[in-house]
């Protein structure tokens, strides 16, 4: 009955306040629909083509390369997904393939979500899972519940310890999936999703793609940054007639845009200008 599989638990913030809204609301009404499209569209993993093989295929530098890279699996194949209230549940096999799903989908999530204006918190874990339909239930998905309500605390999706040794198993080498995780200043290991690895998957996303030249490439990360520091600010400013919890939460993401804006500018064309957060 239960499967070994890797899992995500997401926690929309601020979900709540705009199924309350929208029903005085015209523009809250707009945003609900927006986060529902969204949570819907993390089928842009589940009925796409296998998102491991897309980001191997968008990878690739020539032509030829690109031809030797197959695209015949469906994710729905490694991924599922269930919503409920302000919160979504996306698991996948616990080989190296869906582990890689797994996290390319949370990281398009993520992404998906600050460009509209809403911030997340979560958790993965590993172990048995039982998932089918809008029915999941299990270990691994307690383990990420619990991980998420008393260590998240901000807007950041944590790491189990049995997640990440499970990465350290079945990584092809060391850090090709584990890098996409970051330790952060308490010691708890978080997606790093504005970190450069990620902001380049979440870059596939964005239209005009080029991956063919890395001053391309590093324009798109750009590009990323831009859009995501453009959504923070947005978010700031919807938050400030809210209490300090939410303030608290805003706080730790601009420190960590921040952050993650002076890492990656080694990185970027010196021709690009990028939000500067207050």
């Amino acid at each position: 009955m239960f499967e070994k599989r890797v899992c995500a638990f997401i926690d929309i913030l601020g979900f709540r306040d705009a199924v309350v809204s929208a029903d005085s609301s015209p523009d809250f009404a707009k945003e609900l629909k927006g986060i529902l499209d969204v949570m819907n569209s993390c089928a842009l993993a589940l009925n796409s083509p296998n998102l491991y093989d897309v980001v191997s295929y968008a990878l690739k530098s020539n032509s030829k390369e690109k031809e030797e890279v197959s695209l015949p699996l469906k994710a729905s194949e490694y991924i599922r997904s269930t919503a409920f209230s302000d919160s979504l549940v996306i698991s996948s096999n616990s080989d190296y393939r869906g582990a890689a799903n797994l996290i390319f989908a949370t990281i398009l999530l993520v992404h998906e979500l600050l460009k509209i204006g809403y911030m997340v918190r979560g958790a993965i874990s590993s172990g048995n899972l039982y998932h089918d339909g809008s029915t999941v239930f299990g270990k691994a998905l307690v383990d990420a519940y619990e991980l998420e309500t008393a260590i998240s605390i901000f807007p950041r999706i944590c790491a189990s310890d049995e997640f990440l040794s499970l990465l350290g198993q079945i990584e092809a080498r060391p850090g090709v999936l584990s890098g996409f995780f970051a330790q952060d200043f308490d010691g708890i290991h978080m997606l790093d999703y504005l970190g450069d690895s990620c902001l380049r998957i979440a870059s596939m996303n964005d239209p005009e793609q080029d991956w063919e030249h890395l001053k391309q490439h590093n324009r798109r990360l750009a590009s990323r940054i831009e859009i995501t520091g453009n959504s923070i600010s947005r978010i700031a400013e919807k938050a400030k007639p809210n209490g300090y919890r939410v303030l608290a939460k805003l706080r730790w993401l601009v420190q960590y845009y921040r952050k993650s804006m002076s890492i990656n500018e080694f990185y970027l064309p010196r021709d690009i200008e990028l939000p500067n957060i207050t």
